[in-house]
């Protein structure tokens, strides 16, 4: 979603067409093609033949997600005398009387659905959340434009066009696209754009009014761990990575259709997560796996469990999404802390300057909880067989996900996995397996199976 400018040569004055800067979609390369976070690599074991042993993680690139850069483009004033009849102010005459001029009274806050549970649209000052209520009561009403009388900076109307975005998911009906009027140096209105009509966000609506009276229901009693799991796992297993599709960058591509992007994924599991009375946040911001990325931005969340903040990344964590396979998470952005999530990545100044929470501690980190961490002061090997032995049956080794404290034990990993996978199985059985990696440098994880190969 790139700004366009468009200058209306009939009129004498600047209509610029933007985006809610910086949304959120998922890395591509220079050419356009999707970038895996993950490097897939498989191997044939068999009891008489040598394993390859090569690191599935030497030649990964970035991971997906992008967004597109948010530049704003400088406006000379434009005198007052050149400004459109609309916008000036109108003289009574003696046939038009002052009444029948109707005037429009500006919203308050209480037409915000939800403002308890909007983290960054509840820290606004009271000029603020007023000029955000003006905009959040044209989209709700499909308005073609909402007015700011007394005028705002660039800079406003960008904070309110991305808090529309990220921290009100309801708002699945309104498109990326913006157009800033100005007039002396102000934004004094700002033309909306939909990706629904009207008829089409009712029936949505309805669909959604429906998946969260069953998610409320499903869930209900529920630990938050055990809640915010269900609903990770669910959008897993329903939703497919898609930048390109009209909804991927809403809550209804994310839980309806099954096709979204980042910016989809991430609306989606907050609105749940608010659904079932979790605290939770979207963020957004440029990331640091692929220099070449097209766009540079990613958009993930923030979610409260037990106390405590946590990042959460589903499509850092989709192993599967472009490359035909299944869809298998991987859990290695699943409630880490800010040590870990600022590694790959940094958050836009929207939410930084509005104050974000602090993530000090991972104690509800998937890997940590399951025992599937890694840890410094013991062998690798020996800490990898003992997961192995919990996942191992006559089948083979069910699909399972392993992290490692630190880049060097990853490392490890990665370069030893398939001698010490054809070892571990040569110990177990004779069979013959088809060993899968997927291997994900960010994160420092990697997801491990070995499916029995039947003879003939």
């Amino acid at each position: 979603m790139k700004k366009r400018y468009i200058i209306a040569a009939a009129l004498s004055f600047v209509v610029i067409a933007g985006t809610a800067a910086a949304v959120a979609g998922c890395v591509r390369s220079e050419n356009g093609e999707f970038i895996s976070p993950y490097v897939f690599q498989n191997s044939f074991y068999t009891r008489n033949e040598d394993s390859a042993a090569s690191f599935p993680g030497e030649e990964s690139s970035g991971a997906e997600s992008s967004e597109e850069e948010d530049s704003q483009q400088s406006l000379e004033s434009i005198p007052e005398e050149s400004a459109p009849e609309s916008s000036k102010p109108q003289e009574s005459s003696g046939t038009v009387s002052q009444a029948s001029v109707p005037v429009k009274k500006t919203p308050d806050p209480s037409v915000i659905k939800g403002l308890d549970k909007k983290y960054f649209v509840s820290k606004l000052s009271k000029k603020q959340l007023d000029d955000f209520a003006a905009v959040y009561d044209a989209a709700m009403n499909f308005e073609k434009e909402a007015e700011f009388p007394k005028g705002i900076t660039d800079d406003e109307l960008t904070t309110i066009m991305f808090l529309l975005n990220y921290d009100c998911p309801e708002l699945i009906h309104v498109g990326g696209e913006y157009y800033p009027v100005h007039l002396n140096s102000k934004v004094v209105s700002v033309g909306l754009s939909y990706c629904m009509d009207e008829e089409k966000y009712k029936s949505a609506k309805k669909e959604l009014d429906n998946y969260f009276s069953k998610l409320r229901s499903e869930l209900s009693g529920k630990s938050d761990i055990d809640a915010e799991k269900a609903v990770y796992d669910r959008i897993f297993s329903t939703c497919i990575y898609d930048e390109y599709d009209a909804y991927s960058g809403s809550v209804y591509g994310g839980l309806i259709s099954g096709r979204a992007r980042c910016e989809g994924l991430c609306k989606s599991f907050m609105w749940c997560m608010r659904e079932l009375g979790i605290d939770c946040l979207c963020v957004s911001g440029p990331q640091s796996w692929n220099s070449s990325a097209l766009y540079s931005d990613h958009s993930w969340n923030i979610v409260k469990i037990n106390g405590s903040f946590y990042h959460l990344d589903l499509t850092l964590d989709d192993v599967n999404t472009d490359n035909g396979f299944r869809n298998i998470a991987n859990y290695g952005f699943f409630n880490v802390d800010d040590e870990m999530i600022y590694r790959s990545r940094s958050v836009n100044e929207v939410f930084t300057n509005l104050g974000i929470p602090v993530c000090s501690t991972d104690e509800c980190n998937y890997h940590k909880m399951n025992y599937q961490l890694i840890k410094m002061g013991e062998g690798v090997q020996s800490q990898l067989f003992r997961m192995l032995d919990e996942h191992y049956s006559e089948n083979g080794i069910e699909a399972f996900s392993v992290r490692c404290e630190t880049e060097t034990m990853f490392s490890e990993l990665g370069s030893e996995i398939y001698i010490w996978l054809s070892s571990y199985l040569e110990e177990k059985s004779g069979d013959n397996f088809k060993i899968n990696t997927y291997a994900s440098e960010l994160s420092y994880s990697m997801v491990i199976e070995a499916i029995k190969r039947q003879e003939g």
